[in-house]
């Protein structure tokens, strides 16, 4: 596709050359106009996607969430040590979510309402090799994504 001229087809009219101080910074003051404006533009439309990417992340972490808290009540698996991690992760989610939800905008929020389908019942009900699998699974899962978000809010923290 050929490039447009971004003043449209008029641009080649005949128009009246004002003198050349008034040109030089007339011009320059109303591209100065036009840039704060579209500046603005990307700064509100960084914000609508900022929006976005919370309601996401809110959705994936109370996914994970789900997913936790499945392994938590299965909790012959673990004992001792491995157990206390387990139940820290398990408190610890629950208060992400909540600082998530402080920040942004409940009304978007509230429409987010992920449910306990969000892990199949054919996932809940195996047996105990099985499970040994299956909660690797979740950990490794949930462990990339953890670092994954970590990662995006650490340079959006930076950035602003």
């Amino acid at each position: 596709m050929p490039w447009k001229s971004p003043c449209g087809p008029r641009a080649k009219e005949n128009r009246p050359v004002p003198t050349p101080k008034t040109a030089e910074r007339d011009w320059i003051r109303q591209l100065i106009i036009v840039l704060e404006e579209i500046n603005d533009y990307f700064i509100e439309l960084k914000r609508l996607y900022i929006s976005l990417e919370i309601l996401d992340d809110y959705q994936k972490l109370a996914t994970v969430f789900i997913f936790v808290e499945q392994v938590v009540w299965e909790n012959e698996m673990f004992r001792g040590g491995d157990r206390l991690i387990l139940c820290n992760i398990y408190h610890k989610i629950p208060d992400a979510l909540c600082k998530i939800r402080r920040q942004s905008q409940k009304t978007l929020i509230d429409k987010v309402t992920p449910t306990r389908n969000a892990m199949n019942s054919e996932y809940r009900l195996v047996n105990r090799t099985d499970r040994f699998q299956r909660n690797y699974i979740i950990f490794k899962d949930a462990s990339r994504y953890l670092r994954a978000i970590s990662s995006k809010y650490i340079r959006l923290y930076f950035q602003s």
